[in-house]
């Protein structure tokens, strides 16, 4: 009955709770449609981070009745963490090639483990210096991944990583 009118704000207070995928899935393209083809701005309660990562541009985010972040998603991981991944599976890493790393613009922090090689990297980074640096020491790359900073990271740096009763 809500939505006959063609609302021009919808209040969704946890929609996706107790439901079966698709039916998610649905809610998700619903939600989407509305807000391209209506006009509709939507209102999303929801604990699921990642339901908040896909559907929303901007963010509340509330702890204990507070407001502790408000902005458009993205600004708020970069206030909160400025710094994404990149992850390198490669072969015949060694120390001296770790230390050139760090040394590339962008780089913040340098790790290897079993052959991952991950860096921590701001904006100033190019994946292409590391990529001709790598192939400079013939390094053989198996896999590249990148890994940005996800909103549920954000909300547990900024609401504290404790059980709370």
């Amino acid at each position: 009955m809500s939505i006959l009118h063609h609302p021009k704000v919808l209040i969704l207070d946890e929609p996706t709770v107790g439901v079966d995928p698709q039916s998610r899935n649905h809610i998700f393209s619903f939600i989407k449609n509305i807000c391209k083809e209506w006009g509709t701005t939507v209102i999303y309660t929801s604990h699921y981070m990642e339901e908040i990562e896909e559907l929303c541009k901007n963010v509340f985010i509330i702890d204990l009745g507070k407001e502790i972040a408000y902005g458009c998603k993205n600004e708020i991981k970069a206030a909160v963490f400025s710094n994404n991944k990149v992850m390198i599976d490669a072969e015949n890493v060694s120390g001296e090639i770790i230390m050139k790393l760090n040394k590339v613009d962008g780089v913040i922090k340098v790790s290897d483990k079993d052959g991952i090689i991950t860096l921590v990297i701001n904006l100033d980074f190019k994946l292409a210096n590391v990529l001709a640096l790598l192939e400079k020491q013939n390094i053989n790359i198996k896999k590249i991944s990148y890994e940005e900073v996800k909103l549920e990271d954000v909300f547990l740096s900024l609401t504290g990583k404790t059980l709370r009763d």
